[in-house]
């Protein structure tokens, strides 16, 4: 990853080992945060380094995203509300009332 990248990085991974970021083995991670915490140049920077496949991949499956991104992206991808995990109910299982 190149020195710019992981600087625009850095902010959102406050938590890692900015060397221990990749773009192939931290797609997950990177999509997650920067949709979240990211503005406008940020995710500029996502689109083009990811492609369309990969972010909705990542909003279906998150369960990290808050519900107002997941929604907004879901929006933006025409993504089913059904087919994103972060709107999907918790499960009852184990719950005791």
């Amino acid at each position: 990853m190149k020195k710019e990248d992981k600087e625009l990085l850095r902010p959102f991974f406050w938590d890692t080992d900015i060397d221990k970021v990749t773009l192939k083995k931290s797609r997950k991670s990177i999509i997650e945060r920067v949709l979240k915490y990211g503005h406008m140049s940020d995710i500029r920077w996502l689109l083009a380094h990811y492609s369309d496949d990969d972010i909705i991949d990542i909003v279906k499956r998150s369960s990290n995203l808050d519900r107002r991104t997941a929604n907004y992206w879901a929006l933006r991808y025409h993504i089913p509300k059904s087919a994103v995990k972060c709107f999907q109910k918790p499960s009852q299982i184990g719950y005791f009332v």
